[in-house]
């Protein structure tokens, strides 16, 4: 089953408002919707800036493996302790 096409046929209105404001089917204006809906409503958003991090450290911990040529823990990206693949792109941005 098209997981797309259930959705457009099983799901109500008011899902398909809370899952897509304003009609909004770009991830990119979602994510900063959501974001800025959360300053202007007083809450935390959905996704914080910590599990964005993480995230992100889940990619980058893929490229230090091929990089490394071994397994690479997350953890070894989020304290830096692993940053072959990275660390041109701290110097280049002023990152330490």
């Amino acid at each position: 089953t098209d997981l797309a096409a259930m959705y457009e046929q099983e799901c109500d209105a008011v899902r398909k408002e809370i899952d897509f404001p304003l009609g909004l089917q770009d991830a990119f204006a979602l994510a900063h919707y959501e974001w800025l809906d959360a300053v202007r409503n007083r809450r935390l958003p959905e996704t914080s800036g910590r599990e964005g991090l993480i995230d992100l450290a889940c990619a980058f911990a893929v490229l230090e493996s091929a990089q490394a040529g071994r397994r690479v823990e997350i953890a070894e990206v989020l304290s830096d302790e692993l940053n072959e693949y990275q660390q041109p792109i701290n110097e280049r941005y002023g990152i330490t």
